[in-house]
């Protein structure tokens, strides 16, 4: 029990440390890179461990040895240089993060209980004669339909700092991901991210959106791979405000907004 304990912490430690040696390459100020490791560090993912097990860790711990990678020089690797360690790490960091892969779950190949309501349906529109390809085509469009619904779930930014409060998905444990004060720095980072360094991270999450359409985040804990992603304009967004030369405006602007994020840890801190 000690020992396990201890590869915990052991794991825990060596993923926030990661994350801050990461967060170092993207940002010149050590300011900013103390608060996104900050809140790295106490994230309802990472302070709750019947949620976050040792094996989502070691997928996060990869997920930043992956970035730093890709940030060893300067400037980083381009896209064509950047997708290898993309697919090469994509496989490992699926299982890590899938709890358990059910195929009903996904949106094909087709299942049984998707047949039989398909069946169900053109038999009481034509008893008599039911065609194949009316059945078919009536396949095909639910797909598409849960294709659509697992992509528009997995971009829903109230499912990350809200926990789709109050549009709750029904039969889904709906959890936090992001404290919801975190919001007006993440829509101010998205204005002001910088291209040039930022597109790894940037293309990383819009290559988990693209895989969301297969994988949806009601059964499959792939947005647990989004965390770099979304801290990334976090960060761009805390850097912007940080630049702010008046005082005054710039103390107006974050007092409410820690204040709110203080109150928001000392609640999940208290459950």
């Amino acid at each position: 029990m000690i020992k396990e304990s201890f590869f915990y912490i052991l794991l825990a430690l060596s993923n926030i440390v990661s994350f801050f040696f990461l967060t170092k390459k993207l940002f010149a100020s050590s300011s900013t890179s103390l608060f996104l490791t900050l809140i790295f560090s106490i994230l309802p993912w990472q302070t709750q461990p019947d949620q976050l097990k040792k094996s989502k860790i070691i997928a996060l711990l990869l997920l930043n040895v992956l970035f730093l990678i890709i940030y060893r020089n300067k400037k980083p690797l381009n896209f064509k240089k950047s997708l290898p360690f993309f697919i090469l790490f994509l496989l490992p960091l699926l299982i890590l993060t899938i709890p358990k892969l059910q195929a009903e779950n996904l949106p094909f190949p087709p299942n049984e209980q998707d047949i039989g309501k398909i069946a169900l349906y053109r038999s009481s529109l034509n008893p008599v004669n039911p065609t194949f390809s009316r059945f078919y085509s009536n396949k095909a469009s639910v797909v598409l339909g849960k294709m659509e619904r697992n992509f528009f779930e997995s971009v829903d930014i109230n499912n990350y700092f809200f926990a789709t409060h109050p549009l709750e998905r029904v039969g889904v444990k709906e959890t936090e991901k992001f404290f919801s004060s975190l919001l007006p720095l993440f829509i101010v980072g998205l204005f002001f991210l910088k291209l040039a360094n930022d597109s790894p991270l940037i293309l990383w999450a819009v290559f988990l959106f693209l895989a969301g359409t297969l994988l949806s985040n009601r059964y499959f804990e792939t947005n647990l791979l989004l965390i770099p992603s979304f801290l990334l304009v976090i960060g761009r967004g805390f850097e912007r405000l940080m630049a702010i030369k008046t005082v005054l405006i710039k103390t107006v602007i974050l007092l409410p907004l820690f204040a709110f994020l203080v109150l928001e840890i000392i609640v999940f801190g208290l459950r």
